[in-house]
């Protein structure tokens, strides 16, 4: 006897993790094996290399435990006053700056964690997210997306 049979696919949901998911090397073995993932953790590189001056993939590998970031020329200027837009808004409305320690004159700033640079919140949340957007686009590249899927997030997630 044969037979054939529709099913439907069963609802599925990604659920991203969160800033306590961070573990040294995360991502790397997809970044290892896809082109697409690879190209994704490439251009988010080259964008912080460019603007802030120093490598997420170094980061993710490496987990040093400090880094300094020269301001030194035109290139450092540049970096220097990125780091300075950086703000947030505090309870009163206002825009108050992030990196408050960099001005004008600032040389150098030196990024520095007890347990790597990995688990400080300037570096976990875009690690986490290119892990995360990696992953996805991996997925879609390889089409294994279910039709009407959803996504979820904890946190930064």
């Amino acid at each position: 006897m044969r037979a054939t049979a529709e099913v439907d696919q069963q609802p599925t949901a990604f659920v991203f993790t969160g800033q306590g998911s961070a573990s040294v090397g995360m991502g790397m073995q997809l970044f290892a094996t896809s082109s697409v993932a690879r190209g994704v953790w490439e251009v988010a590189d080259s964008q912080l290399r460019e603007t802030y001056g120093f490598s997420l993939l170094s980061i993710v590998r490496e987990n040093p435990k400090s880094l300094t970031i020269h301001f030194g020329g035109r290139r450092g200027a540049a970096i220097r006053r990125n780091f300075q837009q950086l703000g947030f808004e505090d309870a009163s409305g206002a825009v108050v700056p992030l990196l408050p320690q960099i001005t004008d004159d600032t040389d150098e700033h030196t990024f520095s964690h007890p347990e790597g640079l990995l688990f400080a919140t300037q570096f976990t949340q875009p690690a986490l997210v290119i892990t995360e957007k990696a992953a996805f686009e991996d997925m879609r590249a390889r089409g294994v997306l279910p039709r009407g899927f959803l996504l979820a997030g904890h946190s930064l997630g």
